[in-house]
Parts: structure tokens; C-alpha cells; sequence
């Protein structure tokens, strides 16, 4: 970057002064009006300083750019060649995905006894989430010997299933006795 100060009667002639030296591309940094002092500081004259600057590094960019644009123009099919084999693996990919979730879809995620039972609490009409939440539950508790134990395995969920939703069912109606449900 070039500065440079320039002195002139007035603004006009600064600009010309700048434009000349150097060239259109310059900006002002900076003006004011100067007083000059005359002959023994008498006959004291005014005149305006501008301070100016250009920037010398666009030329260089200016001219690399047309390299830029040739290597551009030279190749233009390399991205998309990698778009495209890309693009053609994702849709391998979400077919492969495809066909085993259909393959899966009739069977549970769970081992044999609890998936019966995740399909016999499902068709009550228990909400899919909440049910998942329950069935996890009951795996963590689990111990693999007790897989097989399918009398004890519904004892626990209709225990976990009684625990669970016990604070959405209001207790019974007696008679004489007021209670308030809030």
C-alpha cells in the first residue's frame, strides 16, 4: 500500500494531484486546511493536506485471476464425477436399508417371550413410546435366565405396568367422603 500527503489551494487541485499520481483506484484517507506562514510570519496563507493511499497487491490479484478462471474451465467435469459416484453409493446404501427393514418388519426388536408380550401390550392400545420405555426397563432388570421364565416376566410388567400408571388413575369414589382431585 502506497500513502502519500499532498498540499494544495484547494480540494479540486488535491484531486487532481492524487488522480495524477496515483490513479483512480486512490482513496482518501484524510484532509484538512493547513495555515502556512508567510514571509517573518506575516502574509500567512491557507491551504488543504489530503492525505491519500492506493493498493498496489489488486494488480497481482488481477492478474492471477485469469489462471484461476483457466484451471476452471480446463476441467469442469471433475466435482461432478465425485457427485455422482457419491450420489450413486448413498442410493446403494438407503436400497440396502430399505430391503432389511423389510425384511425385519414383522419381527420385534426384543428376544422371543417378550416379544409376544410387546405384541400383546401393543394391541391393548398402550402408546408405542410409552410401551418402549416400559419394555426397556424391563430388560435392564432382566437377568438372561430369566428370558425363560414367562409367568414371572408378565408378573413384573403388570407390576412395572400398575407402578407406572398409577399416578394417572384417581383413586375410587367412596361414598360420604369429599375428596379433591386436582
Amino acid at each position: 500500500m502506497k500513502i502519500k500527503r499532498f498540499l494544495a489551494a484547494s480540494l479540486p487541485e488535491a484531486k487532481a494531484q492524487i488522480l495524477q499520481e496515483l490513479g483512480e483506484d486512490a482513496v482518501v484517507l484524510s484532509s484538512r486546511q493547513v495555515k502556512r506562514k508567510g514571509i517573518l510570519g506575516w502574509l500567512g496563507f491557507s491551504q488543504v493536506e489530503v492525505t491519500a493511499a492506493v493498493d498496489e497487491v489488486p494488480a497481482a490479484t488481477a492478474e492471477s485471476r485469469p489462471s484461476e478462471q483457466k484451471l476452471l474451465l480446463t476441467d469442469p467435469a471433475a466435482p461432478w464425477e465425485g457427485l455422482q459416484r457419491e450420489l450413486t453409493e448413498t442410493k446403494r446404501m438407503l436400497e440396502a436399508m430399505a430391503s432389511r427393514l423389510a425384511r425385519t418388519q414383522g419381527r420385534s426388536a426384543y428376544p422371543e417371550p417378550m416379544g409376544s408380550l410387546y405384541s400383546r401390550l401393543q394391541a391393548t392400545g398402550l402408546e408405542a413410546g410409552f410401551l418402549t420405555e416400559v419394555m426397556e426397563e424391563l430388560m435392564s432388570d432382566l437377568r438372561p435366565a430369566q428370558l425363560a421364565d414367562v409367568e414371572q416376566i408378565e408378573g413384573l410388567v403388570r407390576n412395572l405396568l400398575e407402578e407406572k400408571l398409577s399416578r394417572y388413575i384417581l383413586p375410587p369414589v367412596q361414598a360420604g367422603v369429599r375428596q379433591v382431585i386436582c
